[in-house]
């Protein structure tokens, strides 16, 4: 496979995770989240906060310190469902 095949296929696959992503969110209509951003102190924030929040909701974060662009999708596709 070329290189160029290859930067089309993980272009398309991004937009599919994405696309997926908006719609699986789009269908917890009671999910909050809570978006951290700056140039330092992100992840100790995130952790502080989930350790807080934890105490009275249920809470999701992302788990490890990765590129939005994967992070976010692999995130709200762990959305699960009071059932």
């Amino acid at each position: 496979m070329s290189s160029e095949t290859h930067n089309i296929l993980k272009l398309i696959f991004r937009k599919i995770r994405w696309e997926g992503a908006k719609q699986w969110y789009r269908m917890h209509h009671d999910v909050e989240v809570i978006g951290i951003t700056g140039s330092v102190g992100k992840t100790t924030t995130k952790e502080i906060l989930a350790s807080v929040l934890s105490a009275k909701y249920a809470v999701l974060k992302s788990e490890k310190n990765f590129d939005p662009i994967f992070n976010i999708p692999q995130t709200l596709l762990k959305i699960r469902g009071s059932e």
